[in-house]
């Protein structure tokens, strides 16, 4: 049996691939892909998106693709890894159709050459720029050569909150005044993270209020600070958790022993996701633990490759093993230790987490 057949869920439910169905709309979230599409059914000249990493916006740039391809051609470009002498662009040609597995596949093209391209001005055209806080100097000056054609494109630049300070630049002015207007994507509440949380096992065909245990959601907004990216990540590890003991349900100790995976044991503190400049989060310092191992002699290769949906059940199946005897072996070194310690012998992961910053309790609590 595979981890989503367990719980009955059609596909998974916390899989970090930007995916349109799991879209969920915080306020925020409904305000920019509004905004965004507002702007290029109007013709607004510019749009910015900013917030931290694992917000959402490379979602929003796969929703905004879609929808811009159905009247216009559209210019994707990543701000990350650009050359230094060009602009590099994935070109995908304005399709009537909404299906876009009929859709051509998309060109690799530069911007300075479809500035010189003669369809140009023939029908409308869509940039869109991801991270473009790290746009390069050639970067920006392609930009602004597009901007100042006789047929502008309608910009979208989408980045972390330093591409408002990036903006601000003198030698940016020309793009700064084409700005429609500007939305700073938020970090979900306490209550729309519970509710992020049911729409996604939801879309995946499951019952949250039957998988998602007592207290879980306070645990994940406390240690996420409602990052979608980050409650992914800790639900996903959860699931295998708990796949791994064949249980129907995520406990808090689930939640505990993902930290453990995630930050590999003994961890105090991880920098936030987003600028260098950012404050660090803390997370919450876990009870050291060991694991004793013993060499094995690796098992011979099978003599036949097995089908990609097999290899997954067989790399699921490996790692439920892997993590029920790592567990063992922890719960048996933490009783050993709490026995020289005089520690009560009932506490586990997630208590100790927990005592170290209290969840927060309830309202009316």
């Amino acid at each position: 049996m595979n981890l989503c057949l367990h719980f009955g869920l059609t596909q998974s439910p916390f899989n970090p691939a930007p995916d349109a169905a799991f879209f969920f709309a915080s306020p925020t979230h409904e305000e920019a892909l509004a905004t965004l599409q507002y702007t290029i059914s109007a013709k607004r000249g510019c749009a910015v998106v900013v917030g931290e990493s694992g917000l959402g916006k490379s979602l929003l740039v796969r929703m905004l693709s879609d929808y811009a391809a159905e009247r216009a051609d559209v210019l994707l470009v990543q701000g990350i890894g650009q050359p230094q002498n060009a602009t590099l662009a994935a070109l995908r040609r304005a399709s009537a159709s909404a299906d876009t597995n009929s859709a051509p596949p998309a060109q690799q093209t530069t911007l300075a050459a479809w500035r010189r391209c003669d369809s140009v001005g023939a029908r409308p055209g869509v940039l869109i720029v991801d991270n473009a806080e790290e746009l390069h100097e050639q970067g920006w000056r392609d930009i602004i050569a597009l901007g100042t054609a006789d047929a502008p494109l309608t910009v979208v630049l989408l980045g972390a909150p330093r591409l408002l300070t990036t903006l601000a630049r003198p030698d940016l002015a020309r793009v700064q005044r084409r700005v429609f207007r500007t939305v700073r994507l938020e970090p979900l509440t306490r209550n729309t993270a519970e509710q992020y949380v049911q729409m996604r096992i939801k879309t995946a065909g499951g019952d949250g209020t039957k998988l998602i245990g007592e207290n879980v959601p306070a645990q994940l907004f406390r240690l996420t600070s409602g990052n979608p990216a980050l409650i992914n990540q800790l639900c996903d590890n959860a699931l295998l958790e708990a796949f791994s003991e064949r249980r129907d349900q995520i406990t808090i100790a689930d939640i505990g022993n993902a930290m453990y995976a995630i930050l590999g044991g003994d961890y105090c503190e991880r920098p936030a996701l987003g600028d260098a400049s950012d404050n660090a989060t803390a997370y919450p310092r876990t009870a050291r633990f060991a694991v004793s191992t013993r060499s094995k002699k690796l098992a011979a290769p099978p003599t036949t490759r097995p089908e990609p949906a097999s290899r997954i059940r067989m790399l699921e199946q490996r790692l439920a093993s892997a993590l029920r005897t790592v567990h063992r072996v922890r719960t048996r070194d933490m009783a050993d230790d709490r026995l020289l310690t005089g520690e009560s012998s009932g506490e586990t992961v997630a208590n100790t987490i927990a005592a170290t910053t209290p969840l927060e309790q309830p309202a009316g609590a």
